[in-house]
């Protein structure tokens, strides 16, 4: 007869141990696992923005350096077209101004022909002085027009 309490088998504390690491193990691997997961995470982020900043480096030079280049081969035409084109800015400038002045002068003044000039905004009235100007019917090219007459003195 047999007293006190029936012992576990050798077989069964084995398995039960065996199980027991087992499910340590797991959650270790499990735990080893997602840790492993958010390195190789960051090591591909930070890798990615490596190559990101070396590619948006080395293309910022290329361009740098052919903006250079762009600007050295033009070099040379701006030089040859830069007196040119100043001459000749500064000959339309000195032509409309010398043809503004000549037209002033050689056009006659209305004050001078005896017609005083008022503007007004719905019209502009050409008022003769002393009563010297008339308004009459010509022919100007076989057609009729109004011609205001100015006799000379």
């Amino acid at each position: 007869m047999k007293t006190g309490e029936p012992k576990q088998r050798l077989s069964e504390r084995l398995n039960a141990d065996m199980e027991r690491i087992r499910a340590e193990n797991a959650a270790s691997i499990d735990a080893q696992l997602q840790s492993f997961r958010t390195d190789l995470k960051g090591i591909a982020e930070n890798a990615l923005a490596t190559i990101k900043t070396d590619t948006e480096g080395y293309l910022l030079r290329v361009r740098k350096h052919l903006m250079r280049q762009s600007a050295n081969a033009a070099r040379p035409e701006w030089k040859a077209l830069m007196w040119p084109t100043l001459v000749a800015c500064c000959l339309m400038i000195s032509t409309g101004i010398s043809t503004w002045s000549v037209m002033t002068w050689l056009m006659p003044n209305l004050n001078t022909m005896g017609l005083r000039v008022i503007d007004r905004p719905e019209a502009t009235y050409l008022i003769p002085r002393d009563g010297r100007a008339t308004l009459d019917r010509c022919q100007l090219a076989g057609e009729p027009v109004d011609c205001l007459v100015l006799p000379k003195e």
